[in-house]
C-alpha cells in the first residue's frame, strides 16, 4: 500500500482544536517541579513527634523506628502512601513504587537496572552507550508503542511491524529539559488503516501511557502517521 502520512497535535499545542487536549498538571506545578536546584536545602517529610530534618536535594537520613521519610523528589518513599514536598506537598503517593539500581563504572558510564534484570549500561557522554536524555526518548517511544501495539490488537489489526521514530527538542538554557516531542508512527498491517492508527495513539498519548503522563504537561507533543 502507498505510504500516507497525517498528523496531530495535542499537550500544549496551538493548532486544531479537534486535537488540543488540556494539560494534566497547572503551569504552577510544573514550574514548581523544574525550579528546584541542588544548592536550595530541600525539606524532607520526616515526622518525629515536632521534629523536621533536612537535606540537599534528593538525599534523605537512614530511617528510623516511628517516623516517616520521603524525600522531595517523587519515587522513593518508606511509606505506603505519603506527601510529596516537591509538587508543593498536594500529591499523595501511592503504594505501586518502581525501583531501579546505578552504579558508576568509569568517567560518565553507569550500569542501571530493576531488581533481578539484566543492567542497561548509561554514559552520559554518549560515547559508548545512549545518554540519560535519550533514554528518555526511548522510554517515552517504547510505552506508547506498547499501548499502540495491544489496542490495535484488540482493534483486530493484524499487526506485521511497528516502528516509531522521536524527536526531542531541549531548550538552550539550564536545566536543558525537553520543550517539545514528535512521534512518527509507522504502522503495518491488515486492516491498518487511518482511524483505528489515530485512535490508538491518542489512546496512549492522552490515557494510558505512564512516561507521557509524567513529563511536564508545558511539554508540546505532536505526531503523525504513515500506513504501509
Amino acid at each position: 500500500m502507498a505510504s500516507t502520512a497525517t498528523s496531530a497535535a495535542w499537550k500544549g499545542s496551538t493548532g486544531s482544536p479537534a486535537r488540543d487536549r488540556p494539560p494534566r498538571r497547572t503551569p504552577a506545578a510544573a514550574s514548581a517541579w523544574w525550579g528546584t536546584t541542588a544548592a536550595v536545602p530541600i525539606p524532607i517529610v520526616r515526622t518525629c513527634g515536632s521534629t523536621w530534618s533536612w537535606a540537599w536535594s534528593c538525599i534523605i537520613d537512614p530511617p528510623s523506628t516511628g517516623c516517616s521519610n520521603t524525600t522531595a523528589w517523587v519515587g522513593s518513599a518508606t511509606t505506603a502512601s505519603t506527601r510529596d514536598s516537591r509538587r508543593g506537598g498536594g500529591t499523595d503517593v501511592a503504594a505501586n513504587v518502581a525501583e531501579i539500581t546505578m552504579r558508576w563504572r568509569e568517567a560518565l558510564e553507569f550500569d542501571a537496572g530493576a531488581p533481578g534484570r539484566p543492567p542497561v549500561v548509561v554514559d552520559g557522554n554518549s560515547a559508548v552507550a545512549a545518554s540519560p536524555v535519550e533514554l528518555l526518548l526511548v522510554a517515552a517511544a517504547t510505552c506508547t508503542a506498547s499501548d499502540v501495539v495491544l489496542i490495535l490488537q484488540k482493534q483486530r489489526v493484524a499487526l506485521r511491524g511497528l516502528e516509531v521514530l522521536v524527536q526531542g527538542t531541549r531548550r538552550a538554557e539550564q536545566p536543558r529539559r525537553f520543550i517539545a516531542l514528535h512521534f512518527v508512527f509507522t504502522v503495518t498491517g491488515d486492516g491498518a488503516d487511518e482511524g483505528r492508527a489515530r485512535r490508538a495513539i491518542d489512546l496512549s498519548l492522552e490515557k494510558y501511557c505512564s512516561v507521557v503522563a509524567s513529563l511536564a504537561s508545558d511539554i508540546h507533543i505532536t505526531y503523525d502517521v504513515a500506513l504501509r
